[in-house]
């Protein structure tokens, strides 16, 4: 029993006293690692550099002086002959931050982990931010925690205080963010989650917005066979938001609003799905619903990845690689489904749904896709069906009589059918044929009636 004490508290002797500086010394290089795969990741759009100069490694923790510069001046700037200056904007902020390091971190955002740091942007030591800091009346415009794990966990976390801000009329309100993301597998996977408890800008004789509590959440990865490629899903949820007039009168507003997407990879197949819910929708004087929208799409799962990094790589915008990616996205097959999506007024009704397909895959392989000359071409290869149905006086319970006069008119062409109390109508696109109902249909002639003109003949 004595070895087994012996050998317990030399162990929390190594912990406590021997490990602490090799930590201080771990945690400077990964910190220093981590800054600078930021700033590489975010060029050539956002230029940032961090540097951790008189770095003084403690025993617990650790002193640096960090300098932040920032230039937002783009890559690639206006057309030659465009009299527009390129936006630019350079801050250089020197401050000391505390390296909290170990194998468990208690000062910093707690964890086990190399290090962690804390760092709060102080409006008093930057000029830009010293007039808005002492407006809101907060002591810090913001705070940043980082902590690096033993086990390759990275975690980042954002703070902004709640503030009120009132000038010439103007007032500013909002109500806190507090932000987390979590790196894991070297960068490959994130999760992120955060909140926002509110924001509102009210100016006189203007346009003001307000939005209340916003919450979301998201677990993403990488896929290595698709570099650029993000995979996994997340939801959001919003109570409230709304835009008001002069008179404080609703311009549009919408509540319990939320937006729930997902994706995977199957057999080299991009799939997406999303879901998006809004509890009532307010245009002026329009009111709706319940409204809910269910979407799914299938895709090449490389293209797709290619597409998601176009703007971000500059060898993406070139003339040949752009050509290139052009024929690669059109000889590619593309499903795109409206499984569900339905609104309510009151008690009147309406749903639909859709089902697209372009099968880009038939074309030849020696066949070079010109979009411009094209178009003929691809539109043989694209199929299309809408399914809707919609209460019969929807439109003219929303106060929209153009609109219900041009549903009156296709219901006396035939073009509406008539099921109880409710409208329907099933529109078709098979390889350049329209049709209505399953009937064959001139598409000039149907676009017509459906603007007020002529009448449409449908073939019995």
């Amino acid at each position: 029993m004595k070895r087994i004490a012996v050998v317990v508290v030399a162990l929390v002797l190594i912990v406590a006293v021997v490990l602490p500086p090799l930590f201080g010394m771990r945690a400077r290089t990964l910190v220093e690692t981590q800054t600078e795969l930021v700033g590489e990741g975010l060029a050539p759009y956002l230029l940032v550099d961090v540097a951790f100069d008189d770095w003084d490694v403690g025993w617990y923790s650790s002193t640096a002086t960090v300098s932040l510069d920032v230039d937002f001046t783009a890559e690639y700037g206006p057309a030659v002959g465009a009299n527009v200056p390129p936006a630019r904007f350079d801050a250089t902020l020197s401050d000391a931050v505390r390296v909290y390091h170990g194998p468990i971190l208690t000062g910093a955002p707690a964890g086990l982990g190399w290090g962690g740091v804390e760092f709060i942007v102080d409006g008093a030591r930057i000029p830009e931010l010293r007039d808005f800091q002492d407006r809101a009346g907060i002591d810090h415009v913001a705070r940043l925690g980082i902590t690096v794990g033993l086990l390759g966990r990275t975690a980042m976390n954002v703070d902004i205080p709640a503030f009120e801000v009132e000038a010439d009329g103007a007032r500013i309100d909002f109500a806190g963010l507090e932000m987390l993301a979590t790196l894991r597998g070297g960068g490959q996977r994130l999760d992120f989650d955060g909140e926002v408890g509110g924001f509102s800008v009210s100016m006189p004789n203007r346009t003001g917005v307000d939005f209340d509590r916003m919450v979301w959440s998201t677990t993403t990865r990488m896929d290595s066979r698709f570099p650029g490629l993000w995979l996994g899903g997340g939801r959001l949820d919003m109570a409230r938001v709304r835009a008001t007039g002069s008179g404080s009168a609703d311009i549009y507003g919408a509540s319990d609003i939320g937006i729930e997407g997902n994706s995977h990879i199957e057999a080299d197949r991009y799939i997406a799905t999303g879901r998006y819910e809004v509890g009532e929708l307010r245009i002026g004087e329009v009111r709706l619903n319940d409204l809910i929208a269910e979407l799914s799409l299938r895709y090449d799962a490389e293209v797709t990845g290619r597409l998601m990094v176009v703007g971000n790589d500059p060898n993406e915008l070139s003339l040949e690689a752009a050509t290139d990616l052009t024929n690669a996205m059109f000889r590619k097959r593309l499903t795109l489904d409206l499984d569900r999506f339905t609104l309510r007024h009151d008690s009147r009704s309406a749903s639909a749904t859709l089902a697209f397909e372009y099968r880009g895959d038939e074309l030849a392989d020696e066949y070079s896709v010109d979009v411009a000359t094209d178009l003929p071409v691809l539109l043989g290869l694209v199929t299309a069906h809408i399914d809707t149905a919609f209460h019969r006086e929807l439109f003219r319970g929303l106060g929209l009589d153009q609109v219900d006069a041009t549903v009156r008119v296709l219901d006396r062409e035939g073009v509406l059918r008539v099921a109880d109390e409710d409208y329907t109508l099933d529109l078709g696109f098979d390889g350049g044929e329209v049709t209505v109902n399953g009937e064959p249909t001139d598409l000039t002639e149907l676009m017509g009636l459906f603007g007020g003109g002529s009448t449409v003949y449908i073939a019995p």
